[in-house]
């Protein structure tokens, strides 16, 4: 049985939420650089904690502790440059539905000036995978041995 791959940690900094501007738009720099930030932030968290190569499934908690509340689709939209970041950094092939499946996004409450977000990565291994890597094997052995008897006749 092989090991799951498990990271856990928090940055103590909040991700700009996306009508925080108050505009239905935010302009392209503004946007690139908080991208970057979340990148460089993210990238110091799991510096040592990478996986051997990206994970192909994973369960994704993604916690916003802060003094107000979001909206919800604020909140699951807040956390796509740290997402974004995960990927960046290697440790998810990609932030597609199928990769990650639908984020585990969860608010708490916070003091007010001591927001911080809490992420934990939880690769998903199939029990079924092993069961059907043994099923396609004995399978490619049941038709040769099939191919074998019809040559025989």
């Amino acid at each position: 049985m092989s090991n799951r791959y498990i990271l856990s940690f928090e940055i103590n900094d909040l991700p700009k939420m996306a009508n925080a501007s108050g505009s239905k738009s935010t302009h392209w720099r503004y946007a690139q650089k908080e991208v970057k930030k979340w990148h460089n932030l993210v990238s110091a968290a799991v510096a040592t904690h990478k996986p051997p190569r990206p994970i192909q499934k994973v369960k994704l908690t993604l916690t916003r502790c802060s003094s107000v509340a979001p909206d919800y689709d604020g909140l699951v939209r807040g956390f796509k440059s740290v997402v974004d970041a995960l990927c960046l950094c290697k440790i998810l092939e990609n932030d597609t539905l199928e990769i990650t499946g639908p984020w585990d996004c969860r608010w708490v409450k916070a003091p007010a000036k001591q927001g911080k977000i809490q992420i934990t990565v939880e690769e998903i291994v199939s029990i079924n995978h092993s069961n059907q890597e043994r099923k396609t094997a004995n399978g490619i052995e049941e038709n040769k041995k099939e191919n074998k008897k019809s040559q025989e006749i």
